[in-house]
């Protein structure tokens, strides 16, 4: 698994940042703008869209779907 992420070994990464997490500034509107990420990403990770289209697309969902919110 180290060879995967270059050598680096990511679960000491994430061992030593957990301490400094604060779950305190966990919004309701996290899970809406993460789900609107997946798929402009996917988009752009298999070649369908460039950056600059999949950030487009990525802005526009999360205004979208934040605004709609109560």
């Amino acid at each position: 698994m180290r060879e995967f992420f270059g050598g680096q070994d990511f679960y000491e990464a994430f061992a030593e940042a957990a301490p400094l997490w604060n779950g305190k500034i966990i919004r309701s509107t996290d899970e809406i703008i993460l789900e609107q990420l997946i798929d402009p990403l996917n988009r752009y990770a298999s070649g369908e869209l460039s950056k600059e289209e999949a950030l487009a697309i990525f802005e526009e969902n999360v205004e979208l779907e934040v605004l709609k919110k109560p």
